[in-house]
């Protein structure tokens, strides 16, 4: 045995007390080889013998468990180390034989907390870090996150706020991986209160949440400057009239530089709120039933895909509803057919998802197309397969993936057939294959309205004057303001 072997080897210890002498003497004693006390000395020696008597009992459990350290009438105290027979592990202070101080428990899944505990359980400071890469640090009450903490998941997100119960409650900032960023309320996990949504492109939310979603009154500030103000619901601009006309957001989706505009409920509320407004009832009632169909939450999709698929199949009532993708906006017209065996749907869309349908074919990726081509498809759908579960389908379009799957949600029905597909072109102010505001009302009016163009020219030019009418009172109301501030400054 070599030195090094021979010192860290603990026997020698052990044999000399059990020969009842004290360790000094056992150190000084001839047992120990002369080139042991030459190359350590007596003090290195010394330092072992006094580590390994201090050195803390280790008790094994009847339940497989395992203790080292000092037990106070039976139960852990002091500093130790208990292991747990199914893989956890806590190293740290015990006090009445429960955690209590400082200490690291390391779960048998991979999980690790290493802070302070108070009567067993996760209390005060501390840091739990996940197997999956995610962590928290902040504080704890009663083996939960509550206070002040920082949440960083595995994918980059990260929750810097106030909890209670493990759930972000209070005020908190969320920094999401895309680049987005929500700071205001939080209430049971959930964007709830007032608060600042702004997006990694500049454009941003300030005003009233609910349950994850916009909702109550907010300003919405587009990338380039444009905006809208006004009342919020499930996520939806809602609050729009034929007032609405003039606004900047309704005049760039309507005749300015917007290039990706799905008629959501603002923009459906200012057109058939305009329709009406000219005599048109019948088209305005439709886009309003569109309208409450396209702000409705699951829940309510739910229950109101009973009701649609009665008034549909039984009634023979058309339904006219937003439709597409999640990126992509369409609009669907279903049609009771003169055979009652028979549904006919009639897909207005534009842009992207058409290119089997286009009478020239563009690669996007290769060239832009110089006009842009607008499609309405007519398919004849067995009514049998009709069913509740399918239309909570198409009114969920953001649950849509892509455009040709919004189309093969129709064109793969067992004994569909496609009636008549007609496209043109029809302007070039957009590039790519985006949809636009101005493409839908051109589709919905061409078919479905007398004298499509006339309406649709007289729309736009209302437009104009109502957005020309609220820049003027704007400019009007800011040099009323710097007169009354200039007063002011003389007095």
């Amino acid at each position: 045995m070599s030195i090094c072997e021979w010192i860290t080897n603990t026997t020698w210890i052990s044999s000399a007390f059990a020969e009842g002498v004290s360790l000094q003497e056992a150190v000084m004693s001839s047992v120990f080889p002369k080139e042991v006390l030459a190359a350590v000395g007596v003090g290195y020696l010394l330092y072992q013998g006094v580590k390994y008597i201090r050195r803390p009992p280790r008790h094994v459990l009847p339940n497989g468990d395992c203790y080292e350290g000092y037990l106070v009438n039976g139960l852990p105290e002091g500093k130790g180390k208990y292991t747990y027979s199914r893989g956890s592990c806590y190293e740290g202070d015990f006090v009445n034989g429960k955690k209590e101080g400082k200490g690291k428990y390391t779960y048998s899944d991979g999980d690790c907390y290493e802070g302070n505990f108070v009567n067993d359980k996760m209390q005060g400071k501390g840091k739990y870090t996940y197997f999956s890469g995610s962590c928290y640090e902040g504080d704890f009450v009663n083996g939960k996150k509550e206070g002040k903490g920082k949440y960083t998941y595995f994918s980059g997100s990260c929750y810097e706020g106030d909890w209670v119960n493990d759930k972000m409650q209070g005020k908190g900032k969320y920094t999401y991986s895309d680049g987005d960023c929500y700071e205001g309320d939080w209430v049971n996990g959930k964007m709830q209160g007032k608060g600042k949504y702004t997006y990694s492109d500049g454009a941003c939310y300030e005003g009233d949440f609910v349950n994850d979603k916009k909702e109550g009154k907010g300003k919405y500030t587009y990338s380039d400057e444009g905006c809208f103000e006004g009342m919020w619901l499930n996520d939806e601009m809602v609050s729009s009239g034929i007032d609405h006309l003039g606004d900047d957001l309704f005049f760039d989706l309507l005749c300015g530089s917007h290039q990706s505009a799905p008629p959501n409920g603002y923009c459906l509320g200012v057109v058939l709120d305009y329709l009406q407004k000219n005599g048109y009832e019948e088209m305005a009632a439709s886009l309003r039933e569109a309208r409450r169909y396209s702000i409705m939450n699951p829940e309510e999709i739910e229950r109101e895909s009973h009701v649609f698929f009665r008034e549909l199949t039984h009634e023979r009532k058309s339904k006219l509803i937003c439709y597409g993708s999640q990126n992509h906006a369409m609009m669907l017209n279903l049609v009771p057919n003169v055979d009652p065996g028979f549904i006919i749907c009639e897909i207005f869309n534009s842009g992207a998802g058409l290119e089997k349908y286009h009478e020239k074919k563009w690669d996007y990726s290769k060239e832009k197309p110089r006009r842009k081509y607008k499609t309405l498809l007519q398919v004849k759908v067995p009514v049998e397969r009709w069913t509740p579960e399918l239309i909570q389908i198409f009114l969920s379009p953001g649950d849509i993936e892509d455009e040709n799957k919004a189309y093969g949600h129709i064109l793969n029905f067992p004994g569909a057939e496609i009636l008549s597909s007609s496209s043109s072109s029809w302007q070039t102010a957009q590039k790519g294959p985006d949809c636009s505001l101005q493409c839908f009302i051109k589709g919905l009016f061409e078919h479905k309205m007398p004298e499509p163009e006339r309406l649709r020219r007289q729309m736009k030019k209302d437009c104009r004057q109502a957005h020309i009418e609220k820049e003027q009172f704007s400019i009007l109301m800011d040099m009323q303001l710097w007169e009354r501030e200039e007063y002011t400054e003389e007095s």
